[in-house]
């Protein structure tokens, strides 16, 4: 059984004229792993997120994802969650959760997962409502929602509660762990929440591009 499902080796990403937002980051994402990401902002979360999952590429250094699918455009078995929930606006909820499945060339219905998904960040009974005519904690949760629908091995959140209240927030968490357990997937989760990392395994900190792995008794 392979013991990696990402590797960095020493991955750096600069923007110009001079911005390092990730700095000579080595790291392995374990099958299973709970990770919390945190850091203040512009501290290079979302842009390690990205380097993680395909979206962008590094200035230096080597990604490698061992444990993973090759997809035509980036690894395949990644889920994300972004800051805005990127829904298409003409299509209603239930057809933008079922992008990726259509994307993936996934054989079969989609329907199932996708109200599975939409039941699990409690939008069940949404599926035919316009990306309008959602709150913006709504329109969130069903991000999250998509990035579950292929039942992918690795899913990565960036700043899932950020417009949620504590108790929204808290449950949507509890269904993502909840979620990762029952398929065997990895979660990494990016946040400021401290109660957020709290829930997770292992805790990553990133600080001006360069990340450090602290005990979960250091988490502040």
């Amino acid at each position: 059984m392979l013991d990696s499902m990402v590797t960095f080796d020493g991955v750096t990403r600069r923007f110009p004229p001079d911005v390092t937002a990730v700095d000579e980051v080595t790291l392995r994402v374990r099958p299973g792993d709970r990770i919390a990401l945190q850091g203040v902002s512009g501290s290079g979360k979302s842009s390690l997120l990205a380097l993680m999952v395909g979206l962008d590429r590094p200035n230096a250094g080597t990604i490698a994802w061992p444990g993973l699918e090759k997809g035509p455009l980036r690894p395949g078995q990644i889920g994300i969650a972004f800051q805005s929930a990127c829904l298409l606006p003409s299509l209603n909820l239930a057809e933008n959760l079922a992008l990726p499945w259509l994307i993936a060339r996934y054989a079969g219905d989609p329907g199932r997962a996708v109200a599975e998904a939409l039941d699990l960040v409690g939008l069940g009974e949404m599926a035919d409502r316009l990306p309008s005519e959602l709150s913006g904690g709504q329109a969130l949760r069903a991000g999250v929602a998509r990035a579950l629908v292929t039942r992918p091995r690795l899913v990565v959140a960036d700043e899932p509660t950020g417009q949620l209240d504590g108790e929204t927030g808290r449950a949507l968490i509890g269904a993502l762990l909840a979620w990762a357990e029952a398929n065997g997937s990895a979660l990494i989760v990016a946040t400021h929440d401290a109660a957020v990392a709290a829930r997770m395994d292992r805790h990553w900190q990133m600080s001006f591009g360069r990340l450090t792995e602290v005990l979960a008794g250091e988490v502040a």
